[in-house]
């Protein structure tokens, strides 16, 4: 039988051309050989050690998934409680008017960091949000 067959029929296996290790059964969706993918995935996880290692490689990349979204969150709260002890919230109404203003004014997203207070990246990610310039001004 052969792979186009199969696939007709709806098999998920057929029997066909010989694999480099001797194997004759074959998945119809990748066209890969049945027991060199059982043997590959035994030597995997079919031993405890294996199990093992791959649940603690699991979990190393977790804690560091986890690791890097708590440093983040730390940052921003640490940037907010910053702007909380100066009298200011993230981004006030006024500031976001007084930014549409300037930018429309055609001012240098120097000036306007400067004029708010704020760094130009700021200035620059909240233009973005806003969706109110089409280029950075990169202008010292």
């Amino acid at each position: 039988m052969t792979r186009d067959q199969a696939k007709a029929q709806g098999l998920a296996r057929y029997i066909g051309d010989e694999c480099k290790r001797g194997h004759f059964e074959r998945y119809v969706s990748t066209n890969g050989c049945c027991e060199c993918m059982r043997l590959w995935k035994n030597e995997r996880t079919g031993t405890p050690e294996a199990r093992a290692k791959n649940k603690k490689d699991k979990e190393s990349r977790k804690e560091k998934r986890g690791t890097a979204q708590t440093q983040k969150y730390a940052l921003d709260q640490a940037e907010t409680k910053r702007l909380a002890s100066k009298g200011r919230s993230l981004w006030t109404q006024e500031d976001t008017r007084t930014l549409k203003k300037m930018v429309g004014d055609g001012e240098s997203r120097y000036e306007i960091a400067m004029k708010l207070g704020r760094s130009r990246a700021a200035i620059n990610r909240r233009v973005e949000v806003l969706g109110i310039g089409n280029q950075k001004d990169e202008s010292v």
